[in-house]
């Protein structure tokens, strides 16, 4: 669940599901820390990237200040998945390890409005 966090955004684990041989098994608690960003970040994307087909692509987190730094760092992404996930001052990229899936939701819970 994305939240304000003083100037930034923080991004709070609410569920997830480890499957092996078929068997769906939920956690309490993440296995990873994908979202540790500076507190500066104060907007998230996650870029999906395909290759051959629907089924075949790779997933990266980016976050930036403004819009514009998601902007400019998605288009470095884009242009050049090799090396254009990289991180600055204004800027965070990460890509998501193979085998891990984010599914954004919308929680009817969650207060959707921005200030």
């Amino acid at each position: 669940m994305a939240k304000p966090h003083g100037v930034g955004v923080r991004i709070e684990f609410q569920s997830a599901d480890i499957v092996k041989e078929g068997k769906s098994t939920p956690q309490s608690q993440p296995t990873l820390n994908l979202f540790r960003f500076s507190l500066q970040m104060r907007f998230i994307r996650l870029v999906y990237l395909v290759r051959v087909s629907g089924a075949d692509h790779n997933t990266a987190i980016v976050a930036g200040q403004t819009q514009a730094d998601v902007e400019s760092a998605t288009s470095r992404l884009q242009s050049d998945p090799v090396v254009g996930c990289q991180r600055d001052l204004h800027t965070y990229c990460l890509w998501v390890p193979a085998g891990v899936g984010i599914q954004p939701e919308i929680s009817e819970k969650t207060n959707t409005k921005t200030r």
